[in-house]
């Protein structure tokens, strides 16, 4: 499945990627995925050497943990039309 990506959200420490958000289009819905270097179990993590990609954002997209309020409010400010 190929994602309609509306925007994304990076997080570097020490020149490296640490933290990939992506919000993206739901039919008409938004919804916001979220993916750390810290593995979890049936979700897609990132790699110490990973560089920002459209094929990144599309995995993250699909298998990316969905976004607590917290770093909604933190990286996708705003009114939406927040999937349920």
């Amino acid at each position: 499945m190929t994602y309609t990506i509306l925007e994304s959200h990076c997080v570097f420490e020490n020149e490296k990627l640490k933290e990939v958000a992506v919000l993206w289009d739901d039919n008409g819905f938004v919804r916001a995925t979220y993916s750390t270097l810290n593995p979890r179990a049936g979700y897609t993590n990132l790699t110490e050497t990973e560089g920002i990609t459209p094929q990144l954002l599309q995995r993250v997209a699909g298998g990316g943990s969905y976004v607590d309020e917290a770093r909604r409010k933190k990286y996708f400010p705003g009114k939406r039309n927040w999937s349920k």
